[in-house]
């Protein structure tokens, strides 16, 4: 038995929780648009190429909540802004193996895509680091 998730809502929810977190953690002064920007863009933009990849739905969640938890952890740093293309890799891999084998599952395909996001982000951060 699959379970079915309403994918595109669900997606909706989880970029705006990156959104709202960005918000939160932005300092609430006169450059607050500035950094907003600075801390929101990256993910928006590894989000654009997922959709213009024509990824599904499942991983562009998996990949949205990933990145608004490695914000949560290295914000407004360089290591984040340089591990961000770590996440795209990551998920356009794990995005490539989903349609090539077909997989239907969208709770496995969104553990995947944040698995691999995981992965990308983590392969980066490491050689950036030693």
């Amino acid at each position: 038995m699959q379970f079915k998730i309403n994918e595109r809502f669900f997606s909706i929810v989880i970029v705006l929780m990156g959104i709202i977190v960005a918000m939160i953690l932005t300092p609430k002064d006169r450059f607050f648009l500035a950094n907003f920007l600075l801390a929101w863009i990256p993910q928006g933009i590894i989000i654009g190429l997922l959709i213009a990849t024509k990824m599904n739905t499942n991983i562009i969640i998996g990949c949205a909540f990933i990145m608004t938890l490695y914000f949560t952890a290295y914000p407004y740093t360089l290591i984040y802004l340089i591990s961000i293309p770590g996440a795209f890799i990551g998920a356009f891999i794990i995005g490539i193996s989903i349609k090539k084998y077909s997989i239907q599952s969208s709770i496995f395909v969104i553990f995947v895509a944040s698995l691999g996001t995981l992965i990308g982000i983590g392969i980066i951060h490491f050689c950036n680091i030693h």
